[in-house]
């Protein structure tokens, strides 16, 4: 029995070459988005250091960061005092919606002397976040396809063990009746992984569109 055929969702997973910067102003507070690619967590912390540095003065030096490495995600956020959730938060769901990685960015905001809000800081935040990603250089690292597999717990560790081994993310686990993944695999070796998780799961396995 083969493998099944279904439609594939490709997921382009980018990253930003060089640094960029972009501004933003609402009620005369003055928002600079400062975005930069990242090789590791240490490169993101060096460029957070940096910038709060260089905007000493600031009121607020928000960041956030996503670092992959290998199978292996790390996500960050900080809201440097500004209320929870309504800064760093919102910043780093830019970098989410534009599936990058390796990459840190920090906004700047130079009080202004109105207080926006919580709805008006996470709209603020997001904008010069988005300004700053669509003035960088975006290159693409890896093509994804996305995917769910439902297999039962005896199963799991044989599958696991597959993602382990190749080119795979796992985006989100579930464990309810059965075990769902959803996972990102890298298109070049789709197909391989595909026939190696049927073989391993006898069959046992339900594919489906993420």
């Amino acid at each position: 029995m083969q493998a099944p055929s279904y439609s594939r969702k490709v997921c382009s997973v980018l990253t930003i070459e060089g640094a960029f910067t972009a501004e933003h102003e609402v009620k005369h507070s003055r928002f600079i988005g400062n975005i930069c690619g990242a090789k590791n967590k240490q490169e993101a912390m060096k460029f957070v250091k940096a910038t709060k540095s260089r905007f000493a003065d600031a009121t607020h030096n928000v960041f956030a960061f996503i670092i992959q490495e290998c199978n292996c995600r790390l996500q960050k956020s900080n809201d440097d005092k500004e209320p929870k959730g309504t800064a760093g938060l919102p910043v780093l769901g830019v970098l989410q919606n534009h599936n990058l990685v390796n990459v840190v960015i920090v906004v700047t905001r130079y009080f202004g002397g109105t207080l926006l809000g919580a709805g008006g800081l996470v709209r603020a935040y997001s904008a010069v976040a988005q300004k700053a990603v669509e003035c960088a250089n975006l290159v693409t690292v890896k093509n994804y396809i996305k995917i769910e597999i439902t297999i039962d717990y005896g199963l799991y560790n044989s599958v696991i063990g597959l993602i382990d081994k190749f080119d795979v993310v796992v985006e989100e686990t579930i464990f309810l009746e059965k075990v769902h993944l959803r996972i990102g695999v890298c298109d070049c070796i789709f197909s391989t992984f595909k026939e190696s998780v049927f073989g391993a799961c006898a069959g046992k396995v339900i594919w489906g569109l993420e």
